[in-house]
């Protein structure tokens, strides 16, 4: 039996509070496996800020 999920990706950072992606998956009512990817390159091109 296949069961259904939602990934969410962590695109450049892991915030929680705002949100509006993961506040969708998580009210989808499926369970959520949250994914990031870190990739020194992507990350060396956001520049260095303090809130990251």
């Amino acid at each position: 039996m296949k069961k259904e999920i939602t990934v969410f990706w962590f695109r450049r950072d892991l915030r929680l509070k705002d949100n509006k992606g993961l506040h969708m998956a998580l009210k989808s009512g499926l369970p959520v496996l949250p994914l990031f990817i870190f990739d020194k390159y992507i990350l060396s091109k956001l520049g260095n800020k303090s809130d990251r």
